[in-house]
């Protein structure tokens, strides 16, 4: 054999050997070692989120025992993780891990009244954040809205019946005796003799019927005078017939305010379109959530631009029908509208001819 030969047969020997030490190294890295205990490197996490709960690191803290449990599932690490993350201020991650370990099987009954504390004290947070919105929509004026949060969570949690009662003057304050009086029938059932609004309520409620069957009244009065009026009146219009005065006015009057109604419903409707993608980008889901305006928020903002978008859609009716209008009267010259001066029933007569 000449060198080049040994040479090769060396680079060979030496290329196999690499090959060998590196396959070999691969599979000692995906192998697990043997006589590894899944469940002391859990309880070493679980050791290390202890530490860092003391030192009140509770972000860490949860962290660490969701990585144990990551490792060796139990609950007892949902627990911890849990509670740090209720004292770090995740009220939702702490509801689901809570839960989790209340649907666990074999956990001590200390823990899960402890877990159901917690559940309780981030159910009385959220509806204290309800109640929160209500104070803040109330004070933008959309008492309506804020009456509705505060029945919700009353509805949700009947021993918080004070809240039927701020539910009720809410109501009334915007108009709707109706509601107010269902809020104020619910207040009066729940609360007790000695309630601090109690007397109050029972005045409102008095004060609520006695204005309702008052316009009941008045309504049916109004109702029966206008069928005696029109069974006896003569047409006021054909009183007199011989009109003093005629022009074109009305068809001008018609044509322009038809324009001014329809370029006003255009304005807003222009004005509007900003807002509607404020709102839109406001109210994108994230996570399944809206991350940058409050439930509150997002409903009123959306009512407001219905309620434009629905001013903008009735101003460029009007002005189409006027104009409309306006433009057939102008077309035909032979339509004029006759003053008729005098006293009437209702006033000025019109006479219209065509």
């Amino acid at each position: 054999m000449n060198d080049i030969e040994r040479r090769s047969a060396l680079q060979r020997l030496v290329w196999g050997i690499v090959l060998c030490g590196v396959l070999l190294t691969a599979l000692a890295l995906a192998a697990e070692p043997k006589g590894f205990d899944k469940t002391k490197a859990a309880a070493a996490m679980a050791q290390q989120a202890s530490a860092a709960f003391e030192a009140a690191d509770y972000a860490r803290a949860a962290e660490l025992y969701l990585a144990a449990n990551q490792s060796h599932p139990d609950p007892l690490y949902l627990y911890g993780a849990g509670r740090a993350e209720h004292l770090a201020g995740k009220r939702d991650a702490a509801e689901g891990h809570l839960r989790q370990f209340l649907a666990a099987q074999g956990v001590d009954a200390e823990r899960q009244q402890r877990a159901r504390t917690i559940l309780a004290e981030i159910e009385n947070a959220k509806l204290d954040q309800r109640v929160s919105e209500g104070e803040t929509v109330a004070k933008s004026g959309d008492l309506r809205l804020a009456a509705q949060l505060w029945a919700d969570v009353a509805r949700q949690a009947p021993e918080r019946f004070e809240l039927n009662y701020k539910a009720a003057v809410a109501y009334q304050q915007a108009g709707d005796p109706k509601a107010a009086l269902a809020q104020l029938d619910t207040y009066l059932k729940l609360a007790g003799p000695g309630a601090a609004n109690r007397s109050q309520a029972q005045l409102r409620r008095e004060a609520i019927v006695a204005k309702i069957k008052a316009e009941s009244t008045t309504a049916q009065a109004g109702v029966g005078e206008t069928v005696h009026a029109q069974g006896t009146e003569p047409d006021p219009v054909v009183r007199r017939t011989q009109p003093v005065a005629a022009s074109t006015w009305p068809q001008w009057t018609l044509l322009g305010g038809g324009v001014a109604l329809g370029l006003g419903g255009l304005g807003v409707y222009l004005a509007t379109l900003s807002d509607i993608d404020s709102f839109n980008a406001d109210t994108k889901v994230t996570g399944g959530k809206i991350a940058k305006i409050s439930y509150a928020e997002a409903d009123r903002r959306g009512s407001s631009i219905r309620n434009r978008e629905a001013l903008a859609w009735g101003l460029g009716g009007a002005g189409i029908v006027c104009a409309g209008v306006g433009t057939w009267m102008w077309l035909h010259s032979d339509a004029k509208v006759a003053w008729t001066p005098g006293p009437t029933a209702l006033g000025t007569g019109l006479a219209w001819r065509f």
